[in-house]
């Protein structure tokens, strides 16, 4: 998979793995290859209010969504495509995060 902040450039923005202000967002995207995969979302770190959801490119649909308090997510029948992942606080939720895709 290749990861961009979005923005395009191919390299993690400088504000990656980090919710600055109650209001931020980091948006991910990333490519599945042809034949798809399973997805393991690994969270590391992160604020107790914080949120993520996955959502097709393509379609715009919500694929998984959850609370980073929950722990770990597997999402199985991954297809191809292009893909956005969109960390977030809830509840003026800050500060840095980890996560890992396998």
């Amino acid at each position: 998979m290749d990861w961009d902040e979005a923005g395009g450039s191919g390299v993690l923005g400088a504000s990656a793995g980090n919710l600055e202000t109650k209001a931020s967002r980091d948006l991910y995207t990333f490519a599945v290859p042809a034949g798809g995969q399973f997805l393991y979302l690994d969270i590391g770190t992160y604020p107790y209010y914080g949120r993520w959801q996955l959502m097709s490119q393509g379609t715009g649909a919500q694929i998984a969504t959850g609370r980073c308090w929950a722990g770990d997510k597997q999402v199985n029948n991954f297809p191809a495509g292009n893909y956005t992942l969109d960390f977030h606080g809830v509840k003026e939720a800050q500060g840095t995060y980890s996560f890992e895709i396998r």
